[in-house]
């Protein structure tokens, strides 16, 4: 049972060795079953180094509690001075464990590769600094254990009579480096850490490994040269936009000779204040109002895209940071008017850049199969010859409609698999994430999460995973409506991105009755397990919301939408409020409030 070793990323993980051809240990000891738990009894103790850190420790607890909750045994954790002649789970690198099992180094792991191994009575977890073992010790847990979390409040764990293991021999390493599922379940950190996710937003903390740490995540121009602090004395700092200098909503003048200096200085004062950050965002504002001034449109000119303005401005202000902090990287955008790579100008090594898959695109099919994606897949794979550090910033829902079906999923799975194969390194999928509630966000951000950390996981198994542990009884009618739901979107031609509405032309009458069949169904199926049946209603809160914001797709009449009609608009209206505030959902639609959206919804209403 050898696991392959996923070699992209900032690890660059080498094959470890095979332990056994390493101590001379015979096959069949490799595969002797270990049984760790029998009838609620173990004869195992949890080995930890003597000098264990926070994430070893961590670990270690993890490993413990839920082989507790599986077979009813509470193993021992002792550290290896202490250890007691017994069989072991070593957990982290213990000095006997490595003369047992003669793994290779631990240098080779990097901070999130781990070694799963067997050998004789022994089981041996161990990986990098500072995620690795941490990494190792779930994913025993998940793989040969069962263990699922697919949510805050939905895990599976088994329980099982006995425990056993037999052969193991598991390398694994990520293929990002920069793993983040942008929903708003998933900034729980245990959920994070569980998943192998390392994103800036969930608060992990030591005993989780950490994390990737951004400081000033993101649209840090003013953050950079506040207009309050310059604007009245130096206007010129500011972006010249139709011949004026622009206080707000504008960009910087990246052409000018003291910003540098200034960013710089900003950017080391905030190295001072986050050590634990390693990524530090010198980034555009969220507008496209860039400089218009001579020195900006030449510099534009000359490399093709204002890009290359931006780039030789970052480069500088990193140039500068380096000279102090050389293990810090900047953080830029690639963004709608920055989209396109310069010509001339390449990122420093210490710069990253995040290329933003930001519309016109199409969320529906996959990045390198749809015309509406082909320029962006254009700058992807410009973008990864110019440099070995791309981020990208990809959406994965729908941001004017959080709460409406979007089939998404088949472009997710082949997505992330290509960018892998492009070198792209880190990726943030920006999802629902001000609030519970976006279409399908557990089963998306479970899934991103699988495969970013591999993305040649079989998805169609991942996706029935997730839905058979889910939604339990009432699986087979959730899979049904979502291959419906994904079967339109292939068959005809149809697309849409982060900000289509319902009409856009991927759900119609047949599709939108065929689905409230198959939530009839799951329902019933569920009916008597409250909790499954409560995930099923929150599902199909996104149908709820087409018959309020598009009830033309169901060609119903004006008589059918009147009070004491047969689709009473205003009663679905009081009880779509009323399920909202049952499932805690406080947002519909990036950053306006609930309560302005639902007020647009019902002036809609007594407008029809």
């Amino acid at each position: 049972m050898v696991s392959r070793v996923i070699k992209r990323g900032v690890l660059h993980c080498a094959v470890v060795a095979a332990a056994a051809a390493c101590a001379g240990i015979t096959a069949d000891a490799r595969e002797r079953p270990l049984t760790l738990i029998e009838n609620g009894r173990s004869g195992y103790s949890i080995v930890i180094p003597d000098d264990a850190d926070e994430t070893v420790i961590h670990a270690a607890d993890e490993l413990r509690n839920f082989l507790e909750e599986i077979g009813g045994a509470r193993l021992v954790i002792v550290p290896e001075s202490g250890a007691p002649d017994s069989p072991h789970i070593f957990v982290g690198p213990v000095r006997k464990a490595l003369e047992l099992t003669g793994a290779e180094e631990y240098g080779s792991l990097g901070a999130e590769g781990f070694i799963i191994r067997t050998s004789g009575e022994n089981l041996f977890i161990a990986g990098g600094a500072p995620r690795g073992t941490l990494y190792g010790a779930y994913t025993f847990l998940e793989e040969n254990l069962g263990c699922r979390w697919y949510a805050p409040d939905a895990s599976l764990i088994p329980k099982k009579d006995r425990v056993i293991v037999t052969g193991l021999d598991v390398r694994q390493a990520p293929a990002f480096e920069y793993r983040e599922p942008f929903f708003h379940h998933a900034f729980d950190a245990d959920w994070a850490a569980r998943n192998k996710v390392n994103g800036t937003r969930p608060p992990l903390t030591r005993k989780h490994g950490g994390k990737i740490e951004y400081s000033h995540f993101v649209h840090t121009f003013y953050d950079l040269v506040p207009p309050d602090e310059y604007f009245d004395e130096h206007p010129e700092y500011f972006a010249l936009i139709n011949g004026k200098r622009t206080r707000e909503n504008a960009q910087l003048c990246l052409t000018n000779p003291d910003l540098v200096g200034i960013a710089a200085g900003r950017v080391l004062a905030w190295m001072r204040e986050n050590p634990a950050a390693a990524i530090f965002s010198v980034s555009q504002n969220d507008n496209v109002f860039s400089c218009q001034c001579r020195r900006c449109l030449e510099s534009d000119r000359l490399e093709g895209s204002p890009a290359g303005t931006l780039l030789r401005f970052v480069n500088a202000v990193a140039a500068e940071t380096a000279k102090k902090h050389p293990d810090k990287f900047i953080d830029t955008l690639a963004y709608q008017y920055t989209e396109r790579p310069p010509l001339l100008t390449k990122p420093r090594p210490n710069v990253i850049v995040r290329l933003c898959h930001m519309a016109p695109s199409c969320d529906l099919h996959q990045l390198n199969r749809c015309m509406w994606n082909a320029n962006y897949v254009k700058n992807l794979k410009a973008w990864t010859k110019i440099t070995e550090r791309v981020y990208v910033w990809h959406y994965v829902t729908d941001f004017h409609h959080y709460v409406m079906p979007f089939p998404d999923l088949k472009a997710i799975v082949r997505d992330i698999p290509f960018y892998s194969r492009q070198g792209v390194r880190g990726f943030f999928g920006q999802g629902s994430y001000e609030s519970p509630g976006g279409d399908m966000a557990e089963l998306k951000a479970w899934l991103i999460a699988k495969l970013l950390w591999n993305p040649d996981a079989d998805p169609d198994a991942l996706i029935r995973d997730f839905v058979g542990g889910y939604f339990g009884a009432a699986a087979p009618h959730m899979l049904d409506y979502l291959a419906a739901l994904h079967e339109k979107t292939r068959r005809r031609n149809v697309h849409a991105n982060l900000y289509s509405p319902p009409t856009a032309g991927f759900l119609d009458r047949e599709l939108l009755e065929y689905a409230d069949v198959c939530f009839d169904r799951a329902e019933k199926a569920a009916a008597d397990d409250r909790t499954t049946l409560d995930r099923v209603r929150k599902a199909r809160l996104p149908l709820d919301y087409v018959k309020l914001a598009a009830p033309q797709l169901y060609g119903w009449t004006d008589a059918d939408l009147r009070r004491g009609g047969g689709q009473d608009q205003f009663a679905r209206f009081e009880k779509f409020k009323s399920d909202l505030a049952y499932f805690n959902i406080t947002r519909i639609k990036e950053w306006e409030p609930l309560e302005e959206t639902l007020d647009g919804i019902l002036a809609r209403m007594d407008n029809e």
